[in-house]
């Protein structure tokens, strides 16, 4: 399986009803995949000149 590609399976579907859950899975997801600095925004892109 390509690296790119992660098993979300174990991550609650949103229903409208389950916010804390669902947003526990996708953090849990993003730290996994080194990403939860982007998705809280500790680290942005620099500028483009």
């Amino acid at each position: 399986m390509n690296s790119a590609h992660r098993d979300v399976s174990h991550i609650a579907k949103y229903d409208g009803a389950n916010f804390s859950l669902w947003k526990l899975g996708l953090f849990v997801l993003f730290e996994q995949m080194d990403l939860i600095d982007i998705t809280t925004g500790a680290l942005i892109l620099p500028e483009q000149v």
